[in-house]
């Protein structure tokens, strides 16, 4: 796989809280496929994020001891779906955000704006480990992707 190219700029006007476009080749080619790969066992690659997570951040593997996992993780599938398809302009995936966002803030759950690096890292382990393909170029493709999305939850805190 080539380097990846910079994100290219779109022409298209979003509100002025909406980020910029993300090259689409870069969703479409690199990071939906590297998911989707992800996917194909997803109860384990799940368990396994939850667990590197929970190793990461002692106080938010503890949030899921009395939590139904079968249930949990078809919403992180959902919620990194979602934060996917923010990065391509989606405003149902914007409105999910959101709502996620409140759900995750210092009102809610109180996920702390601190935890979200820690999220993206165990999430890039276990994507390295489950998908075949993962390359370096594929780890800052998803890092690209997700930022967007990330930096809105953060604001909802």
């Amino acid at each position: 796989m080539s380097q990846i190219e910079p994100a290219k700029q779109t022409t298209k006007v979003f509100k002025s809280d909406q980020p910029a476009l993300i090259d689409p080749a870069l969703i479409e080619d690199v990071v939906r496929p590297s998911f989707n790969r992800c996917c194909a066992d997803s109860s384990e690659f799940f368990d396994d994020f939850y667990f590197r997570l929970g190793n990461r951040l002692p106080d938010v593997g503890a949030l899921f001891a009395q939590v139904d996992m079968e249930k949990q993780n078809e919403l992180i599938r959902e919620g990194i779906a979602d934060l996917i398809a923010y990065a391509s302009g989606d405003s149902n995936a914007e409105a999910e955000l959101r709502r996620l966002a409140k759900s995750h803030s210092r009102s809610g759950l109180g996920v702390a704006p601190e935890y979200y690096p820690h999220w993206i890292d165990s999430l890039m382990k276990t994507m390295r480990e489950y998908d075949p393909d993962a390359t370096d170029d594929t780890e800052v493709a998803w890092r690209r992707v997700l930022a967007s999305g990330i930096e809105l939850m953060i604001a909802g805190y």
